[in-house]
């Protein structure tokens, strides 16, 4: 009886050493978080009137707004022309101003630092602020609407300069005054 005792002692002990032989020294979990937050941006003027422009004209500059990343998160921002006034149309990147058809684009600038903006800073066609649906506006970007600042992954708090160039539309069906709601959405 020892003896069968010990055998089956002996062979516990082989097991377990044998088991302990296979067994890692360390091992490894990997954890995921997406955070979430509150993406928001807001601008701090409601309007901008150009004044009187005349039609065919190009290269009229804004004044510059100030745009500020106030949610808790890093945000890219979108600019859309989200509501044309029903009878101008705003022009894609390709396209230049004709009957009825503005052409506006938008430039991400500091204001203080070199002062405004001239017409040349604005690229033709990554500047340009086209008419899209919800949520289908141009994404911000090194080369969309970027002067020496930019839309893109903007810091919690951050401000930027925002600037506006408007081509006049060659002519046009009405002489009243036009308007046009361009969205500013973070991403």
């Amino acid at each position: 009886m020892k003896t069968t005792m010990r055998k089956m002692m002996m062979m516990g002990v082989m097991m377990v050493a044998a088991g302990g032989a296979m067994a890692a020294v360390t091992d490894t979990v990997v954890l995921t978080v997406t955070p979430t937050g509150t993406k928001s941006v807001s601008i701090d003027r409601a309007s901008y009137d150009f004044g009187a422009l005349v039609l065919a004209t190009t290269d009229n500059l804004s004044s510059s707004a100030t745009v500020t990343n106030d949610g808790n998160i890093v945000s890219t921002w979108a600019l859309r022309v989200s509501a044309n006034d029903g009878v101008w149309t705003a022009a894609t990147g390709v396209q230049v101003p004709a009957a009825d058809r503005y052409k506006l684009m938008a430039l991400f600038d500091d204001p203080t630092v070199g002062g405004a903006p001239v017409t040349a800073n604005f690229d033709t066609t990554n500047d340009v602020l086209v008419s899209a649906g919800p949520g289908l506006g141009t994404l911000s970007s090194a080369t969309n609407y970027a002067g020496d600042q930019s839309g893109e992954a903007v810091t919690v708090g951050a401000t930027r300069g925002l600037w506006f160039r408007l081509d006049m539309p060659t002519s046009s069906s009405v002489s009243t005054q036009r308007s046009f709601t361009v969205e500013i959405e973070a991403q």
